[in-house]
């Protein structure tokens, strides 16, 4: 038995914490992403679902190295669609599927930002995704595969 999480900070990667068995207490890179991770979400094939905002700017490089810069950002009474464009984030959003061991088995990406941007969450269920994020109140669903 294993944990996946995120390590978004310096280099985004999705790790595997062993918690039981021969590996137990160590740590396994599972994959390098191109983007700030969001949520991994198991499917029920044992592959995961990884939503990404996408992708790494020089200002999000800046942010990354002065926590009290963001904070201040963060903060700022304007919406966020301005501030993006203020510091030159691109609003768009990767979905990338992968397999237990760290293959990437599919990618939806949505350049435009035409159907969801900052995704934060992606779950499969039911012959569809359902896509959540931070920046709208409604949700997406796609049929998938």
């Amino acid at each position: 038995m294993y944990l996946l999480y995120e390590e978004p900070i310096h280099n985004p990667r999705l790790k595997k914490y062993w918690l039981e068995g021969h590996k137990s207490g160590t740590v396994e890179l599972v994959a390098d992403l191109p983007g700030f991770p969001d949520n991994i979400r198991l499917n029920e094939k044992g592959q995961f679902w990884v939503a990404m905002d996408c992708c790494r700017t020089q200002a999000q490089e800046v942010f990354i190295q002065n926590p009290w810069m963001r904070s201040i950002y963060f903060r700022l009474p304007v919406p966020m669609r301005y501030l993006a464009r203020l510091v030159g984030m691109r609003m768009y959003s990767v979905i990338s599927l992968f397999s237990e061991k760290g293959e990437i088995l599919d990618v939806l990406e949505d350049k435009k930002g035409v159907v969801m941007k900052l995704v934060s969450e992606v779950r499969e269920e039911n012959g569809k995704l359902w896509i959540g994020t931070v920046a709208h109140n409604h949700i997406a669903t796609l049929p998938y595969p």
